[in-house]
C-alpha cells in the first residue's frame, strides 16, 4: 500500500542535491509515524503511542518508485515524494517493539491502535472532532462486537475524506456530492449522476458552446468553445487520463500523461481570449497531475502554499509552482471551483490562486487537503488519515474552510442554473476589456 503515499506534488524540487539511494539502516519519519529497516528489502512499520505494526515489504526498486527520492542533509536525508519533505531520522537500530510488532484480531487491541495513531498525528480534531470524547466512548463499547462498525462511527464523526478503513474488500470512506435536490430520477445525488447533469447541460443551447464539447482522456476531460471563442476545459479527476491507469499506478506516471493530454489541449485553445477551467465536479486524485496542469498556466515560479507535517516534522515549508517547459497558456483563466472541488482539485484551486492571470469562481472547495496517509492495523486492515496542514501563502488554513473563491456566487437551487450562473458571471469576466478583478502578481 505504499502507492498511496504517492498523492502528492511534482513542482520545483527543493533542492539542488541529486537523488540517491537511502542508505541500509533504521529510519523513523519525522511527523509520519512510520519506521523503514532498508537492507535488500525495505520493510516498513507504522508506530504509534499503541506499539508497532508491522507495514509494507518492498524491495529497493520498489521503494524507489513508491517511497520517494531520497536527499542527503547533513546528518538527516529528506525524502521527497514530489513536493512533500519526509525528513528521516537514523536509529541505532529496529525499536524492540518492532522486532515484536503487534498482531491479532483482538477488537480491543485494534481500535486502540486506531485511536492512538489519530491522537499522535491527526491535527484537526479542533476543527473536526467536537464530538470525539463521546464517539471514543460509543466505539469502545461497540467495538467487542463489531470494530469495523466502531471505526467506521468514528470516521462519521471526523467527517473527513481522507480518514478511512479498508477491509475485507470493503471501504468506509466520507464521499459525497453537495448539490441541491435529487437526480432526474429522484434518487439522491451520485459522482456519476451530477456529472452527467452536467454533460447534458453542456450539450444543452443553453451552455453556449459552439459544439457539445470533445470528451477526451478516458472522460476525464470535457474539452469546448464558447460562441465568443472563449475556451471550456472540465477537469473531472487529477488522475487516469492515460489507458489502463489507477492508483496502483506512481504519481509520476499519471502526472506524465497528463502532461501527454495536454500538448494537443492546449494547442486546440491557443488563440482563445480566455478559458473556463471548471472544475466544481473533481473528487481530486494525484496532486502531481494538479501540479502539471497548473504549470501550464504558470508565468514565473510562485509560492502556491505551505505544508506541514505534524509534531516533530519541523516547520512549514514553501511548495512552489513552476512554469512547465511544455506548451502553455497566457490568456485569462476564470477557474470554476465549490464544495465538490475535493482533495488535489483543491491543491489545484490553491495554485491557481497564485497565479496573477486567474481568478476564482464559485463557492469553498470541500476543505480535505492532507494527502491520505496510508496505516496498518494488526489484524491486517489498513486505513488512512490526514496528517499534513497546509496554508495559503497569507497563512491561511485551507483544511475544513476550503480554497476560498476571489468572487463568491450563491448557489442556486435549480442544476440548469447552478452550471450555467457561474459560466456566465465567468465568461463577463473573461470578456471584459480590461483586467478588473486579476489578482495583481505576486
Amino acid at each position: 500500500m505504499f502507492v498511496r503515499w504517492c498523492l502528492v506534488c511534482s513542482l520545483v524540487f527543493s533542492s539542488t542535491a541529486s537523488a540517491e539511494l537511502l542508505p541500509r539502516g533504521v529510519w523513523q519519519s519525522a511527523g509520519y509515524g512510520y519506521i523503514v529497516d532498508v537492507g535488500n528489502k525495505v520493510r516498513r512499520y507504522d508506530v504509534s503511542p499503541a506499539g508497532c505494526v508491522r507495514a509494507d515489504s518492498l524491495t529497493r526498486s520498489q521503494f524507489e518508485v513508491h517511497g520517494g527520492r531520497a536527499v542527503r542533509d547533513v546528518s538527516d536525508w529528506v525524502l521527497w515524494r514530489g513536493a512533500t519533505q519526509d525528513r528521516l531520522r537514523r536509529l541505532d537500530k529496529l525499536p524492540d517493539a518492532c522486532v515484536r510488532p503487534l498482531r491479532g484480531d483482538d477488537p480491543a487491541l485494534n481500535l486502540e491502535v486506531f485511536i492512538a495513531t489519530l491522537d499522535a498525528l491527526y491535527p484537526f480534531f479542533d476543527q473536526r472532532g467536537g464530538q470525539w470524547p463521546t464517539a471514543l466512548l460509543q466505539a469502545r463499547q461497540r467495538a467487542p462486537t463489531d470494530l469495523s462498525g466502531a471505526i467506521g462511527a468514528l470516521i462519521e464523526t471526523l467527517d473527513d475524506g481522507h480518514v478511512g478503513l479498508i477491509y475485507d474488500d470493503q471501504a468506509i470512506t466520507i464521499d459525497r456530492v453537495i448539490a441541491p435536490g435529487s437526480a432526474p430520477d429522484g434518487a439522491p445525488w451520485e459522482w456519476r449522476s451530477l456529472r452527467r447533469d452536467l454533460s447534458e447541460f453542456l450539450q444543452s443551447k443553453q451552455a453556449g458552446l459552439q459544439a457539445p464539447p470533445e470528451v477526451i482522456a478516458n472522460r476525464r476531460l470535457m474539452l469546448g468553445r464558447f460562441d465568443d471563442g472563449t475556451a471550456y476545459l472540465g477537469v473531472l479527476a487529477m488522475g487516469g487520463w492515460g489507458d489502463g491507469e489507477d492508483e496502483s499506478h506512481p504519481a509520476d506516471t499519471h502526472a506524465a500523461a497528463a502532461d501527454a493530454v495536454l500538448d494537443p489541449v492546449l494547442a486546440a485553445i491557443a488563440d482563445a481570449p480566455g478559458l473556463v477551467l471548471d472544475l466544481r465536479l473533481n473528487p481530486g486524485g494525484f496532486d502531481a497531475v494538479a501540479m502539471a496542469l497548473v504549470a501550464r498556466f504558470a508565468d514565473e515560479p510562485r509560492v502556491a502554499f505551505t505544508r506541514q507535517a505534524q509534531r516533530d516534522a519541523g516547520p512549514p515549508y514553501e511548495v512552489r509552482i513552476a512554469p512547465s517547459k511544455r506548451r502553455g497558456y497566457a490568456g485569462k483563466v476564470a477557474v470554476l471551483i465549490g464544495p465538490n472541488t475535493v482533495s488535489a482539485a483543491e491543491v489545484a484551486a490553491i495554485a491557481f490562486a497564485a497565479l496573477p492571470q486567474a481568478r476564482l469562481f464559485g463557492r469553498p472547495t470541500r476543505g480535505t487537503l492532507s494527502d491520505a496517509i496510508p496505516k496498518r492495523l494488526p489484524n491486517g486492515w489498513e486505513f488512512t488519515l490526514s496528517v499534513e496542514t497546509l496554508r495559503a501563502p497569507d497563512g491561511t488554513l485551507l483544511e475544513v474552510q476550503g480554497v476560498q473563491p476571489d468572487q463568491h456566487l450563491d448557489p442556486s437551487t435549480e442544476t440548469n442554473r447552478l452550471w450555467s450562473s457561474d459560466i456566465e458571471i465567468a465568461r463577463q469576466w473573461l470578456t471584459s476589456p480590461d483586467d478588473v478583478g486579476a489578482r495583481a502578481p505576486s
